[in-house]
């Protein structure tokens, strides 16, 4: 198979191991749209599915499992930080407020 065959298949695979086409309407290649309900609304949550790089490039390094997974815990503890920070900054300042 050559590489675009072997990335088509990849992605082929997944649509149909998460069972997406089942639960939403295709709009693109390999780009699924799921309604969901809010409220009484439906609004829609778009799917993607892209094939990871198989060999490092000049320009992009291979998909490698565990770094994608420390990068994802190191955003989400940043995020969780930056959160707290914010937290703490408004609650300062209503206390401020709140002895004026």
């Amino acid at each position: 198979m050559t590489a675009a065959q072997i990335n088509e298949f990849v992605k082929a695979t997944a649509a149909e191991t998460i069972g997406i086409a089942a639960n939403g309407t295709q709009i693109d290649r390999f780009t699924w749209a799921i309604p969901v309900e809010v409220e009484g609304e439906t609004r829609y949550a778009k799917v993607t599915i892209t094939a990871a790089l198989a060999k490092a490039t000049k320009t992009n390094a291979a998909f490698d499992l565990e770094t994608a997974v420390q990068a994802f815990e190191d955003a989400e503890r940043e995020r969780e930080i930056k959160a707290d920070e914010a937290a703490a900054k408004k609650a300062a300042k209503a206390a401020k407020a709140a002895t004026k």
